[in-house]
């Protein structure tokens, strides 16, 4: 199965869960990565994460501790904002994001 064919597959499975929910809160086929946020687990892959954003990218370099973490707590941030910004990752069709 194609890198593609596996996100379209989760794809899938967000598009289906309540919107509520968090669909990475289990680990999924090639997840590599969890973040932790306010006690909530997301299941990700460190490739996707360093290729959207320029933060996670410096982090999960070879130069900090997080490059071999399993685990990485975010402390300081909300799991609905986690929850969301993951969403825009993982999904072609994505809704705009607001700050509300």
């Amino acid at each position: 199965m194609s890198l593609e064919e596996k996100f379209e597959t989760h794809k899938r499975k967000v598009l289906h869960d309540k919107k509520d929910t968090n669909p990475f809160s289990e680990s999924w086929e090639d997840s590599d990565l969890v973040l932790v946020v306010e006690n909530e687990r997301f299941h990700v892959h460190r490739q996707i994460l360093s290729i959207h954003s320029p933060v996670f990218k410096a982090m999960l370099s070879t130069q900090f501790k997080e490059a071999e973490a399993k685990e990485i707590p975010l402390p300081e941030k909300k799991a609905d904002e986690a929850l969301n910004f993951l969403k825009q990752l993982y999904m072609k069709d994505r809704d705009e994001i607001t700050c509300e």
